[in-house]
């Protein structure tokens, strides 16, 4: 004996409309992946807030790099050590 589901109109649209939208999402994260991949950078930028300086930027970025050695490389992205409220720094 089969047991029948019957799953009411309204339902089946909000789960078809979730699923369009996680598949969208997952070909923009593998569009932003391969264009990553091809450029061989990933075009990320910051926006400088109040009270940031270099170093502070560095201790949330670095990841595992070296904090003195990020820091670096965000001077040296960013053409020198001085920044400004709502300036677009290129991390590295």
């Amino acid at each position: 004996m089969a047991i029948a589901v019957v799953i009411p109109h309204r339902l089946a649209d909000t789960q078809v409309y979730a699923r369009r939208r996680l598949r969208v999402l997952f070909d923009l994260a593998a569009i932003r992946l391969a264009n990553a991949a091809a450029t061989g950078s990933v075009d990320t930028t910051y926006v400088v807030q109040a009270g940031d300086t270099l170093w502070s930027i560095g201790q949330r970025f670095h990841g595992h790099t070296a904090l003195a050695e990020y820091v670096d490389a965000l001077v040296a992205a960013n053409g020198g050590s001085q920044i400004q409220v709502a300036q677009a720094l290129a991390l590295p």
